[in-house]
C-alpha cells in the first residue's frame, strides 16, 4: 500500500507503517543520478501512530512563526490526510458494494 501526501508517503510492508519523505539531490552528480527519491522517516506498528508522525513532521517543516500559525498548519495538514484517505478509499468502497 502506498499512500502519497505531499512530500510524503507511507507505505507498508509485514510489520510496518513507514512514513518516507521525498528529497531532491542538491547536486546532479549523486547516487539517484539527478532523481528525486524517498528517505524513510520512521516505522510504526500502525496507522494512527504513523499519521501522528506524519503530522508532527509537517508541524517542523512549517514556515510558522506563531501558536496561530502552527495551528493553521496542523488543520490543513489534518485536512489533507482526511481527504487523500477519503479519495483513496472510494474506488474500495464502490468494488466492495458490488461484491
Amino acid at each position: 500500500m502506498e499512500i502519497l501526501l505531499g512530500n510524503y508517503k507511507l507505505t507498508t510492508d509485514r510489520y510496518n507503517v513507514i512514513v518516507e519523505k521525498k528529497q531532491t539531490p542538491k547536486r546532479k552528480r549523486s547516487e539517484s543520478g539527478g532523481q528525486d527519491y524517498w528517505i524513510s522517516y520512521g516505522y510504526y506498528s500502525n496507522f494512527t501512530d504513523a499519521f501522528l508522525a506524519l503530522l508532527s513532521f509537517r508541524m517542523k517543516d512549517s514556515d510558522a512563526k506563531t501558536l496561530g500559525e502552527l495551528k493553521i498548519a496542523l488543520d490543513e495538514a489534518s485536512e489533507e490526510i482526511v481527504k487523500t484517505i477519503q479519495v483513496q478509499l472510494k474506488p474500495s468502497v464502490k468494488t466492495a458494494e458490488r461484491g
